[in-house]
């Protein structure tokens, strides 16, 4: 997730140039100060490989439904096109544009 975050926030930054590195940095550094509740991937690893080859998307991403499935609860992502490739057989998926 950590790395997710900094990944988008230098892209913004360096390549398209929307938000400055002093936002950048800050907008890190919020993030890291809520405090989440981290989850090794090896708890649920394999059934993200499950789903990934189930489903012919990228178990990068299919961590995360993976680890939604098993805690039972939501998954908000930015990603639209996750969501609407998914959504039918995920019921908890939920797009953050429709928040």
């Amino acid at each position: 997730m950590f790395p997710s975050l900094g990944n988008l926030l230098w892209k913004r930054c360096a390549l398209r140039g929307d938000i400055s590195a002093t936002q950048a940095s800050q907008s890190y550094a919020n993030f890291l100060a809520i405090g989440l509740t981290l989850q090794p991937s090896s708890t649920f690893a394999a059934a993200a490989l499950k789903l990934a080859t189930e489903e012919r998307h990228a178990v990068y991403d299919m961590l995360y439904v993976a680890l939604a499935e098993q805690k039972g609860c939501e998954l908000v992502t930015a990603d639209e096109k996750l969501v609407n490739k998914l959504r039918g057989k995920f019921s908890f998926l939920r797009w953050l544009g429709d928040l």
